[in-house]
């Protein structure tokens, strides 16, 4: 039997999958603070704030990330890759402005992520919720 020479240690393995499963975890608990809002918004009739609220976070957002990683690049630039013309201090600078920024991005998308899942539900119910109503009151169910 072959030995696998990338595979992890347990207690690794272990540290990243608490690592993951916290990162879920505060991004649900994102999305739940936002779809509460948003419900609340609908049943107390101050629908149309939130909801331009919400576009303009995700939009603001959005632009925020890709200005932050200067485009789609999403991983950080290796010491080799830098001009010869910079000295070893401004590359060091250089590097660590970009791993603060790259942060930074990572940090908005905890927010921008459940914005666009609610957008999303938004805009199916705007374009698609009268085909639920109907589907459900044929079924039996009542619609308001």
């Amino acid at each position: 039997m072959k030995k696998n020479k990338t595979a992890l240690p347990l207690a690794e393995k272990n540290k990243r999958l608490k690592k993951a499963l916290t990162r879920l975890g505060l991004l649900l608990l994102i999305f739940a603070l936002f779809i509460t809002v948003y419900e609340m918004s609908l049943i107390f009739r101050f629908y149309e704030p939130v909801i331009l609220a919400y576009y303009i976070l995700a939009g603001v957002g959005i632009i925020a990330v890709f200005i932050l990683n200067r485009g789609f690049n999403s991983r950080p630039t290796k010491r080799e890759e830098l001009s010869d013309d910079l000295t070893e201090e401004e590359k060091d600078a250089y590097l660590e402005e970009e791993k603060h920024r790259m942060g930074i991005s990572r940090v908005l998308m905890y927010f921008i992520l459940p914005l666009i899942v609610i957008i999303f539900i938004d805009l199916i119910d705007i374009y698609f919720g009268g085909i639920y109503k109907s589907l459900l009151s044929s079924l039996g169910g009542k619609t308001q």
